[in-house]
Formats: C-alpha cells, sequence, structure tokens
C-alpha cells in the first residue's frame, strides 16, 4: 500500500510538465496548421473533412468563404465538443455523389483507418479531376517524443495508430517513405510533401506554458510532429 502511494505521488511530482487534455489547446495547435496550408486552399471551395472531431477545422475552413462538409465515425471523442455540424458515417463509405468537393482534408485521421485502400478509393469517387487531397500525419519525431514521454508518464508506450504492433513499428510507418507508399493510388499523384514546423506530442508536454512561437522554434531542433501530404487527382 504505501508503495502504491509513493509511486503515485513520485509520478505526479514528475509529471507537472505533462498536463492533462486540454481541447483549447489542442485547437491552438491545429489552427496553426491550418494556417500552414492555408496558401494550398482557394476559396468558394466545396471543402470535405474526413475524421472531423468537434468541427473545429471545418469551422476554419469554411470562414474561408468555402462550403465544408465534415465527417466522423460515431465513436468520436469529441462528440461533447461538438462547434460545427458533423455528419456520422460508417467509416467506409463517405456519404456523398460522384465528383462533389475539390478539396479533401484530413488531420491525424489516416494512422486510425485499417483500411486506407479503400479511403483512397473514396476520396477518389467524391472528388472532381484535378482536386487536392490534404492530409496530416504524425512523424516519426512525433512517435519518438511521445514515447519518451508516455514512460515518464506511464512507464510503458503503445501504438497511437491500427497499423503497427508495437512503438519501434510504428516510428517507420510514419514515415515519409511509408507514407508515401501507404499513399499509392492509380487516380491520384503526391505533389508535395511539407513538415507542419511545430513541435508537440501526444502528452502535451507543458501545454499551453509552451507558446506556439517556441514550439515553431524546438521543431527546427526537435523536428515537426507532424507531415502534410498534398495529393492532386489526375483521372
Amino acid at each position: 500500500m504505501f508503495y502504491k502511494k509513493f509511486l503515485r505521488k513520485f509520478r505526479n511530482i514528475v509529471n507537472f510538465w505533462l498536463p492533462q487534455w486540454n481541447i483549447e489547446f489542442l485547437n491552438k495547435l491545429r489552427l496553426y496548421e491550418l494556417n500552414q496550408i492555408k496558401k494550398f486552399i482557394p476559396k468558394n471551395t466545396k471543402i470535405l473533412e474526413i475524421g472531423a472531431g468537434s468541427g473545429f477545422q471545418s469551422k476554419i475552413l469554411n470562414s474561408w468563404n468555402n462550403q465544408v462538409e465534415a465527417i466522423d465515425i460515431s465513436s468520436s471523442i469529441y462528440k461533447k465538443s461538438i462547434i460545427y455540424d458533423v455528419k456520422t458515417y460508417d467509416g467506409k463509405n463517405i456519404p456523398y455523389p460522384e465528383n462533389y468537393f475539390s478539396i479533401v482534408f484530413s488531420s491525424n485521421v489516416f494512422e486510425h483507418i485499417l483500411n486506407i485502400k479503400n479511403i483512397l478509393n473514396e476520396i477518389s469517387r467524391v472528388t472532381k479531376k484535378g482536386s487536392k487531397i490534404i492530409l496530416l500525419m504524425p512523424s516519426p519525431s512525433w512517435r519518438f517524443w511521445t514515447s519518451l514521454t508516455d514512460i515518464v508518464r506511464n512507464w510503458h508506450s503503445r501504438p497511437h495508430g491500427v497499423h503497427s504492433k508495437n512503438i519501434i513499428e510504428e516510428f517507420f510507418f510514419f514515415s515519409k517513405i511509408s507514407w508515401k507508399n501507404n499513399l499509392i493510388h492509380n487516380d491520384l499523384k503526391m505533389e508535395l510533401i511539407l513538415p507542419n514546423n511545430i513541435f508537440y506530442t501526444g502528452n502535451y508536454i507543458f501545454g499551453k506554458r509552451l507558446p506556439i512561437k517556441a514550439r515553431k522554434y524546438l521543431s527546427k531542433i526537435m523536428g515537426s510532429s507532424c507531415n502534410i501530404y498534398i495529393l492532386r487527382k489526375i483521372k
């Protein structure tokens, strides 16, 4: 009993720099990431966001004079934080007609989609020729620093997505080469890969106490948390 209490107190002291999950802080990170891709999104465009969560990013995209449709699965952890019209779908079939969208956007979602080929088929179906598909996915840097902070906080770490059996496999799965291979599709062409130029982990190191400006600087030293993959529909 004494041993468990001691360990609990020790862990609380050590973890002061790892605050609990906070959606306001997460939204600040997501807003920064959206501003990184804003130049690739023309105004007056029909946009689909896959895995929209609370709808925060869709709401921002909509405020940029676009028509935005947002979808997510029924088990989304953001159900109680909805701020936009996020439609529920089955995670497989995108509930829109063919050639409907000019932009598809998704942030930190594809690592949770088991059948990537199927979702790429669906994206191809609902987009027009020449459409852009903009995807943000975790980088090896995110996996590395998240694993370290996991061990400090919980004394263990586990895979974040559904494609790897352990964190070592996931480190390689999150690499640019791996994502490029997983995003190969006959109708889509990879045009650009960019870092998101901000540092954060799955454990929200220092949370709001570490401002965006500092996180931008840290990304140059410790690596960007995500890479941005921009594809174009060619058929």
